[in-house]
């Protein structure tokens, strides 16, 4: 009985050995559990697009700023800051300097020989001299502030060309129509985060005309300073004042109708304007006092504003960014020296000038036309081209 029990014991762990390699031969394999979502970055916000890997409306309006296409003209650099556009452009100017009487020389008088007898000449000719008037080419000439310059603090180098149509026509009796052609260059550079700016410019200036009137001639090298001292870079709002101060280095001495020379002037020049940025458009204004070191130049009373308005803008364009008309009025206001007759002088004067500027990336270029308003004209027209480019 005691071997039969054993015998059962020994035949069950047989058998529940080869149930259980039985069950571990033919178990099935199974891949391993998955979570139902994959784990998430906090960091990376969830795409609910459509196409894998494409951003949602939702991302794309996270890239791109707010008001990106109002602000197309944003750019760092012209009044420190980042600017909702490239914000005004330059005054065009009208100035075409002071006025001079000059003596020159007069067609010969024929007049009987009164020393006649045997080989003397009935009639001799006597040298003759007259006084005319005509414009001083190497003093006053491209100093206005206003000469395609404004308020606001730049960098930028540039150039001017004007032409004056038949200088001081109303002036003067018994001369040929005389012109005036002027080239301009400078440059500008902003100092303190774009609240201030100095610069420098030389004018040169040609007259033609008849003997005695035609003449080329380098004027004045002008220093210019300004500060503003208020500089909203998000309006483009300015408020400055300045100095420019001209030196007497033009060549040519010309001289005067009473015997003297022309003056070697120091020309002071402070001013102070300002500068009002508006939805499509801006007005700006400046006023200024040129002081000269010689009681003999005239002291001149200045004030010019001006207007523009974006006609296009398209910061994208490849070509032009935008066309931007303007127009501005100028008022010459001497306070002193207003006589014709004297050796230097200069009269009121109200001029009107409209132009366009048409903006790239870096540069503008502005074309425009002045006329005088009043009776007593210092010229008939005149055309200006000025270019800026920006650095």
């Amino acid at each position: 009985m005691r071997q039969l029990f054993v015998g059962l014991l020994a035949g069950f762990a047989i058998l529940w050995g080869t149930a259980d390699a039985s069950a571990q031969l033919f178990r099935p394999k199974c891949a391993p559990v998955v979570p139902l979502c994959p784990p998430t970055d906090p960091l990376t916000p969830p795409n609910t697009g459509t196409t894998p890997g494409t951003p949602n409306m939702g991302e794309m309006a996270q890239q791109v700023p707010p008001n990106a296409l109002e602000n197309a003209f944003a750019q760092s650099g012209e009044s420190g800051g980042t600017a909702p556009r490239a914000f005004n452009d330059t005054f065009n100017g009208d100035f075409c300097g002071t006025f001079i009487t000059r003596r020159i020389a007069a067609p010969p008088l024929l007049v009987p020989n009164p020393n006649t007898g045997p080989g003397q000449p009935v009639d001799i000719l006597i040298p003759q001299t007259r006084v005319v008037v005509t414009a001083s080419t190497n003093r006053y000439n491209g100093q206005l502030i206003t000469d395609n310059d404004g308020p606001r603090p730049q960098d930028r180098a540039y150039f001017g060309y004007n032409y004056y149509n038949g200088i001081g026509t109303s002036l003067r009796q018994g001369l040929d129509r005389v012109d005036m052609f002027r080239e301009t260059a400078g440059f500008e550079k902003t100092l303190f985060d774009g609240n201030a700016s100095i610069g420098m410019r030389l004018p040169f200036v040609q007259l033609s005309g008849p003997e005695g009137i035609a003449t080329a001639n380098a004027g004045d090298i002008a220093i210019i300073g300004k500060y503003a001292f208020y500089n909203n870079r998000q309006t483009g709002d300015v408020a400055s004042v300045g100095l420019q101060l001209s030196l007497p280095t033009g060549t040519g001495n010309p001289d005067l109708g009473d015997g003297s020379q022309i003056t070697q002037s120091v020309l002071f020049q402070p001013f102070l304007g300002g500068v009002k940025m508006f939805e499509r458009g801006y007005a700006q204004g400046i006023t200024s006092i040129v002081a000269p070191t010689d009681n003999r130049d005239p002291l001149l009373f200045n004030n010019s504003v001006g207007v523009g308005y974006y006609l296009y803008q398209n910061a994208f364009d490849r070509f032009v960014n935008a066309v931007i008309p303007s127009c501005e009025v100028h008022v010459r206001t001497p306070l002193n020296h207003r006589n014709v007759d004297e050796p230097i002088f200069f009269q009121d004067q109200c001029n009107i000038t409209t132009g366009v500027h048409f903006r790239t990336m870096r540069a503008t270029v502005s074309p425009a036309i002045c006329i005088p308003l009043l009776n007593k004209q210092a010229y008939n027209s005149e055309f200006s081209l000025a270019m800026n480019v920006k650095f």
